[in-house]
């Protein structure tokens, strides 16, 4: 599993490597904010919301913070036309 998200990752960046590198401080925005949520929420939730234990909150916040960076590269490839639109996600 972990070879595939990183063959996904490396195939967009490689696909965006000029766009990537021009893009700078907003690329490091959206890269923060999409996995920065992603943790956050994703031991919040759990956390607060369904009572979970410390070690059950921390478990899924690195599940979903990790999965994120497949699943955004993937559904931005696939639902727009500049392919840029993947590189926050696939850089994460």
């Amino acid at each position: 599993a972990v070879l595939m998200v990183a063959v996904v990752c490396a195939s967009v960046v490689a696909r965006n490597a000029p766009t990537v590198l021009s893009a700078g401080p907003a690329l490091l925005a959206a890269l923060l904010l999409l996995h920065g949520g992603g943790f956050l929420l994703g031991y919040l939730v759990p956390r607060l919301l369904l009572q979970a234990d410390e070690r059950t909150a921390r478990t899924v916040s690195i599940e979903v913070g990790m999965q994120n960076s497949t699943l955004g590269a993937v559904l931005a490839a696939l639902h727009f036309a500049d392919p840029a639109t993947a590189a926050p996600a696939a850089l994460s």
